[in-house]
């Protein structure tokens, strides 16, 4: 007799491979439909390049590589008001001088 728990993890695991199925399959229509409109030429080469260098710089931003060094570095500086903010000032700018050079 199954217990309740392993019947929601087997669950949790199929709709996890089916989602991911499902993605696979939109990114080769996707690039089947890049394809059909742009050619196999440069033009599809030169759209690749622009999407990359913001896609680059959301993955090391936003998901996870700033916020993992980011949240507790301020948290050791959240005693000090003036401290925290100064340090949340130069992250931001860092942040737009990346976004001046990459253009985003």
């Amino acid at each position: 007799m199954k217990d309740k728990k392993s019947d929601s993890l087997s669950s949790a695991a199929i709709k996890t491979g089916l989602g991911n199925l499902l993605s696979r399959l939109s990114g080769l229509f996707r690039d089947i439909l890049f394809a059909a409109c742009f050619g196999v030429d440069g033009a599809i080469s030169n759209f690749f390049v622009a999407l990359t260098i913001p896609n680059l710089s959301r993955r090391i931003f936003g998901e996870g590589a700033l916020t993992a060094a980011f949240i507790p570095l301020l948290s050791e500086k959240f005693d000090d008001k003036e401290d925290s903010w100064k340090f949340i000032s130069i992250v931001l700018s860092i942040i737009d001088c990346f976004k001046v050079i990459f253009k985003e």
